[in-house]
């Protein structure tokens, strides 16, 4: 299993466990206070929101981090399968991406898992 695949089901944990912290949150001010809820309910209502939640809104931008290097990996890969192109500078390019990647998401993780708490 690649680093990617690895780490794209440690990622894929700690997506499960933000979305858990936000739902908790989001219920918590839901109870707390009436005017967001109202206020809520009418933006996640409304035809721009396409009927998303607010969960689905806050995470988003963490899917696409985590399918970053799977991306990349599945491009370098389609690179591994051509010899011509695995000396060229883009190769090399492609592969320096990947590494980091990697050190985004792995800093993902760590922001977040030390975050997420409710």
């Amino acid at each position: 299993m690649s680093l990617a695949h690895r780490l794209g089901s440690v990622l894929s944990v700690l997506l499960l466990n933000v979305v858990i912290s936000l739902t908790a949150i989001i219920a918590k001010y839901i109870r707390k206070q009436p005017d967001f809820a109202a206020a809520l309910s009418a933006l996640e209502h409304a035809p721009e929101a396409h009927s998303l939640t607010l969960q689905s809104f806050l995470i988003l931008p963490m899917q696409h981090i985590t399918r970053l290097p799977l991306l990349v990996d599945a491009i370098l890969h389609q690179l591994d399968a051509q010899p011509d192109i695995q000396s060229s500078q883009d190769y090399a390019a492609v592969s320096r991406c990947l590494e980091t990647l990697h050190t985004v998401c792995l800093l993902f993780v760590v922001f977040f898992s030390s975050s997420c708490s409710v």
